[in-house]
């Protein structure tokens, strides 16, 4: 093994288990991004498509290895021997893995004298709660410190046993948004927006059917004859975009909703909306809905997860429960007939990612909890 050159920088270790377009792999690449100055970084992670956007990050040294949900035998060999490879190397101080608290286990035996970090991200299977039950037992048993976006998942971790001395509460959080003019022009050419003359909600998740998009599809259509102005944009893409785009079809909607994709441009296309939605059935704290309140724009989302932390109801935007077609429609309607309204909670929502949900505040906060792990 090699030994460690003096006064050289903490070497930290961030496992993914997966790699795709997400609020988890974003999270990981703002920590990537923002930390590389502090710290040598390590990433082991599958091979998926949003892997590319987390290994440009100047820095950044990729070890890929399989996905063990899908190859279990081969995912986990690989796995074990790549962060032992990795700390013969250039010895690991710290490894922070992200979302699958059960690679805890194996990363623990691998290396039982390195400090481990656990981000959940918030579950969203039908067995959530037994995940929520498995981290917390598995975080004691490695003696793993634990990262929780938001109030609601810390609360679930310590009503499933984890102590405090475990848990750590960091708020998501976004860096502030300047859409380059180029790319708010090329969005309007791209969408045909009008302007003032309508009014265009807006939305950025992947495509499946855990977001709820379906619903707000639906609570569009029973408002698009009163209120010819309305306009959705959907950005993102997944499994579910066939589906989504035939029940707009089905609706009598289509002619009034785009599907853009995925896009690196989302701030320049947010800038255009007058409202976000966020019609998750589960979430934990969305990135995309703190983009919003950066960008000024008011929030409708479903009360789930750590949304009502984000979310003020009649401050910053509006609540409705999951899944509820009559609630949403409700809720739109009145952003429809009172806009002034609805730029003041824009207005009083940028305040609050101000105060609360900078991308400067989550980064000072982590380096906080590694420097507390690395020197107890």
């Amino acid at each position: 093994m090699q030994t460690r050159e003096k006064n050289a920088k903490p070497h930290l270790v961030y496992v993914l288990p997966y790699a795709e377009r997400g609020g988890t792999e974003a999270h990981v690449g703002q920590l990537l991004a923002g930390l590389g100055d502090r710290y040598r970084l390590s990433l082991l992670a599958p091979w998926g498509e949003g892997l590319g956007a987390l290994t440009a990050i100047p820095g950044v040294r990729h070890h890929a290895f399989p996905r063990w949900d899908r190859q279990p035998v081969q995912g986990v060999r690989a796995l074990w021997q790549r962060v032992r490879s990795i700390h013969h190397q250039e010895p690991i101080d710290l490894i922070h893995v992200h979302a699958a608290a059960e690679l805890l286990v194996l990363l623990r035996g691998a290396l039982p004298k390195v400090p481990l970090v656990l981000t959940v991200h918030g579950y969203h299977t039908v067995d959530r709660q037994f995940s929520y039950w498995l981290a917390a037992q598995l975080a004691r048993w490695t003696g793993a410190q634990v990262v929780t976006v938001c109030a609601a998942e810390y609360n679930h971790l310590a009503a499933c046993g984890l102590p405090g001395s475990h848990l750590q509460l960091i708020a998501n959080g976004v860096a502030e948004l300047t859409p380059e003019p180029s790319a708010v022009a090329a969005w309007q050419e791209q969408c045909g927006f009008w302007g003032p003359s309508e009014f265009v909600l807006g939305t950025a998740a992947r495509l499946v059917p855990i977001k709820g998009l379906r619903f707000l599809l639906m609570a569009c259509a029973q408002l698009h004859r009163e209120f010819p102005q309305l306009r959705l944009v959907v950005a993102g893409s997944g499994a579910q975009k066939d589906e989504l785009q035939a029940l707009s079809e089905n609706l009598g909607i289509a002619d009034r909703v785009q599907f853009v994709g995925h896009t690196d441009r989302l701030a320049a296309l947010m800038t255009w909306f007058d409202v976000f939605a966020l019609p998750s059935l589960q979430e934990a704290a969305s990135l995309a809905c703190l983009e919003a309140m950066a960008l000024g724009k008011a929030v409708i989302a479903t009360e789930v997860g750590g949304t009502a932390e984000q979310v003020l109801v009649g401050a910053t935007g509006l609540l409705v429960p999951p899944g509820d077609v009559p609630a949403l429609v409700t809720q739109l309607r009145f952003c429809l007939e009172n806009p002034d309204l609805v730029r003041q909670m824009g207005a009083n929502g940028r305040q609050r990612y101000r105060e609360f949900f900078t991308l400067e505040s989550m980064l000072a906060r982590t380096a906080d909890l590694y420097r507390s792990v690395l020197n107890p």
